[in-house]
C-alpha cells in the first residue's frame, strides 16, 4: 500500500476586516434662543426657536477601505430634560459647510442645511428615565462628505413642529458624558 502525501495549501486573497470607531463632537453651537449654561445645549421652540449645531471630525481611511455603516448617537444619560410627556423629536438635517465656530453662531448668522432632512430622533426625558433613543443611520450623507472631500461633518438639531417642547443636551464640556457621537464601522480589504 502506498502512501501518498497530499499538502493543501490554502490562500486568502481579498479577505476583510471590519472595524467600529466613535467619533464624539468636535464643536457645536446653540444658534437663536436663551443661552444656558457652558455644560447644555437648549434645543425647542417654547420662547423663542433655537437649534443646535454639531459638527464631528470624519476619520481618514486608507483606500481599500469603505464605510458600511455610520449611526448619530445620542445617548441616553446626556438628556437633562424635555418638556411634554416624556419625549420628544429632534429633527436632524446636514450643515452645508463648516464655515462657523462655537462663538460667533447668530440665528441670522448659521450655516445652512443641506439637502432634505436626515431623519428624526426620538429622546426621553427625566419623565421616562428607562428610554433609550434609537440611532439614526446617516451611513449616505457620511459616505457623500467623505467623496467630496470633506472631514468636516456638520449636522443641525431642532424641534421639526414648533411646539412648546424644549431639550436640554450636555455639551461636550461635560466631562462624564457627550451631547452625540457618531458610530462608525468600516471594512478594509487585506490586499496580500
Amino acid at each position: 500500500m502506498k502512501n501518498t502525501l497530499v499538502f493543501v495549501v490554502v490562500l486568502m486573497i481579498g479577505a476583510a476586516f471590519a472595524e467600529n470607531i466613535q467619533i464624539k463632537v468636535n464643536r457645536e453651537a446653540l444658534v437663536g434662543g436663551r443661552k444656558g449654561p457652558d455644560l447644555s445645549i437648549n434645543i425647542g421652540s417654547n420662547h423663542a426657536e433655537s437649534y443646535g449645531l454639531f459638527e464631528y471630525l470624519l476619520p481618514v481611511l486608507p483606500s481599500e477601505c469603505s464605510i458600511t455603516s455610520a449611526e448619530l448617537w445620542f445617548p441616553q444619560k446626556a438628556f437633562v430634560s424635555s418638556a411634554g410627556s416624556g419625549q420628544a423629536v429632534l429633527l436632524i438635517s446636514k450643515l452645508d459647510g463648516s464655515n462657523w465656530t462655537e462663538g460667533s453662531i447668530a440665528l441670522d448668522k448659521r450655516p445652512k442645511t443641506v439637502g432634505p432632512p436626515l431623519g428624526q430622533i426620538v429622546v426621553g426625558d427625566l419623565l421616562n428615565p428607562a428610554f433609550v433613543p434609537a440611532p439614526l443611520d446617516i451611513t449616505s450623507a457620511v459616505v457623500s462628505s467623505l467623496e467630496q472631500g470633506r472631514r468636516e461633518f456638520g449636522l443641525q438639531a431642532g424641534i421639526p413642529i414648533p411646539n412648546g417642547d424644549i431639550v436640554f443636551l450636555y455639551s461636550k464640556e461635560k466631562a462624564d458624558v457627550c451631547a452625540s457621537y457618531l458610530n462608525i464601522q468600516y471594512e478594509c480589504k487585506n490586499e496580500l
